[in-house]
């Protein structure tokens, strides 16, 4: 009987590893084939954003930028979270596919709406609010921009499902798609047709609208099995959704408040270097980034929340062990690759880069920490968590600025960083019932990276070497 009885269990922990190390594999995988497609779009759109700012030039590049902003703020402000919130309810097993799918799209479309047709009404004031009052004839222009907000809400919707199902491949061909058309169609409008702004405006919808398709055809058509309006649907993800879209705006503000406040107490030159240190130094949210898109679902599916916790630990460790190195080159490179791409009259640039990248490299690690909580319902606490920070912040940066100028705004952001790292760890410690010694990188965890990125050159080495011969 004792016998049985371990061989029983041996055979249980000898699974348990083997699909542990499966799912850190796989995770590990997925998430490397969204950074790469975040490296290649990240280049690819830059060179489309210089091809139109040397064509445009600043006043029509100003007009562009200014109607990019109707499709990104009504995303950033108006798009009630319900479809990241639909990766939670799914994971959970508590509603059909088909009736998450109907219902939001259901979301977008209303939402749309009413957003969309106040403009309309107060289409005039609405336009002199943004361009002023002697701007040119923009109408159509804004027509089709506005356009897009219901277009972009779908697709956002049909990218959070594909997430759900961790279908790498359709995520990449949407986001791909959305990318390569845009800046086809921009630059082809732009250098072969001369349309100037309208082409711009063309190019960036033709792109939305394709990758919206490429979406929808991946996922297929799904059939509802519920009631025909499923209210308690409705409900929870409204509900969730709203707990995510106020911890969305929380992360933005703790983001941005400095850099709102150097812009109102510094000269343009000193906002242009913090904003440059900071776009850059965020660089390196672009490999917690590519972890987060199928963790959040990762942890959504665990049947109980300790495996859940330990999966946000090992998240937090290997990102660790990526960023540390990652941040050093990136440091090791910044002044040539700024002298090069801007100009020596750049440079005050790397003060407040090198003030801040810490932060960054601590802040992005602890996002993975929060996707635990994201992951089993807690999505208040992101929120809840930001707003000591953040005050912390405004104060610091009012102190600090106008003494400092851009480095005191670079303190601010590092101490707001650093304090909410230091938050999250401790919530999640508190939260998940670990401990410290569970989120100090082990030997494993390098191993881990090492032999993930020893699998992809071997992968990648014999089929570069099968398309020369």
């Amino acid at each position: 009987m004792l016998s049985e009885r371990y061989k029983s269990y041996f055979n249980f922990s000898i699974k348990e590893i083997k699909r542990r190390k499966y799912l850190e594999m796989s995770l590990s995988s997925k998430s490397f084939k969204v950074l790469i497609r975040e490296i290649l779009l990240f280049f690819s759109n830059l060179v489309t954003s210089l091809i139109v700012a040397r064509t445009l030039g600043p006043y029509l590049s100003g007009l562009w930028i200014i109607l990019a902003l109707i499709p990104s703020y009504a995303e950033m402000l108006f798009r009630i979270k319900s479809d990241a919130a639909a990766i939670f309810y799914l994971g959970k097993g508590g509603y059909e596919l088909g009736d998450v799918v109907f219902m939001l799209n259901s979301i977008a479309v209303v939402t749309s709406a009413m957003l969309i047709i106040p403009i309309i009404i107060w289409f005039d004031v609405f336009k002199e609010a943004l361009f002023g009052a002697n701007v040119g004839d923009l109408n159509v222009l804004i027509y089709i921009m506005l356009m897009q907000i219901p277009i972009n809400f779908l697709y956002m919707n049909y990218t959070y499902l594909h997430i759900h199902k961790e279908d790498v491949k359709s995520l990449n061909a949407m986001v791909a798609t959305r990318a390569i058309v845009s800046s086809g169609a921009i630059i082809a409008m732009l250098l072969i047709f001369n349309t100037g702004l309208v082409g711009v405006v063309v190019g960036s919808t033709i792109g939305l609208l394709c990758a919206l398709i490429i979406g929808v055809f991946r996922l297929g058509i799904i059939p509802r099995i519920g009631r025909r309006f499923n209210l308690s649907l409705l409900k929870d993800l409204l509900k969730y959704g709203s707990k995510l879209y106020v911890a969305n705006i929380a992360t933005h503000l703790n983001l941005y408040s400095s850099q709102a406040i150097v812009v109102a107490f510094c000269q343009p030159a000193q906002v242009a270097f913090f904003s440059i240190a900071q776009q850059i130094g965020q660089l390196i949210n672009k490999i917690t980034d590519s972890m987060g898109t199928f963790l959040f679902p990762s942890i959504s599916k665990q049947s109980n929340e300790q495996s859940a916790a330990e999966l946000s630990a090992l998240a937090f460790r290997v990102s660790i062990v990526i960023l540390i190195p990652g941040a050093v080159i990136l440091a090791a490179i910044m002044r040539p690759a700024i002298i090069f791409c801007y100009g020596a009259a750049y440079e005050p640039v790397l003060i407040p880069f090198f003030i801040i990248l810490p932060g960054f490299v601590l802040a992005a690690s602890a996002t993975t920490l929060m996707l635990f909580f994201q992951g089993i319902g807690r999505a208040d606490l992101v929120a809840k968590i930001a707003v000591v920070p953040l005050f912390i912040q405004v104060v610091t940066a009012l102190m600090l600025v106008p003494k400092w100028t851009v480095i005191g705004g670079a303190v601010s952001l590092l101490l707001t960083l650093i304090i909410t790292a230091i938050v999250e760890i401790l919530v999640f410690i508190k939260l998940a019932g670990l401990s410290w010694n569970d989120l100090v990188v082990q030997w494993r965890d390098i191993q881990l990276v090492k032999e993930f990125i020893f699998n992809t050159i071997q992968r990648v080495v014999p089929r570069a070497a099968g398309r020369r011969i």
